[in-house]
């Protein structure tokens, strides 16, 4: 897959983006948030590893401290993994009716 944030022409699948952007809380699932909505995924399932051979699994509410000297992802030989499914439907609206509207407009 092509990462939309790619700054390496020889390795287009990493990305980048600036750790102190993210929103807080600095949690994983803000980090995971961030890294969705930078590479347009919407309505799937993300998973976050330390490292690219998807041992470890960062959980949502890890604390992601990107502020201090190293941190996960930090060093561009030791990148994160971003792994998510399939598209999933009706995530995208919590909406069970339709809503009908009558309106008038009067001068």
């Amino acid at each position: 897959m092509n990462s939309k944030t790619a700054f390496d022409r020889n390795d287009t699948s990493l990305g980048r983006i600036d750790a102190l952007s993210v929103v807080p809380p600095y949690t994983v699932a803000s980090l995971k948030s961030h890294i969705a909505k930078a590479e347009g995924i919407i309505d799937r399932e993300i998973q976050l590893f330390e490292d690219t051979n998807g041992e470890v699994l960062m959980k949502d509410v890890d604390w992601a401290s990107f502020l201090s000297e190293t941190f996960p992802g930090c060093l561009e030989d030791d990148p994160l993994a971003l792994v998510y499914g399939p598209k999933t439907l009706g995530q995208g609206s919590t909406m069970t009716k339709p809503i009908l509207a009558n309106s008038e407009c009067s001068e």
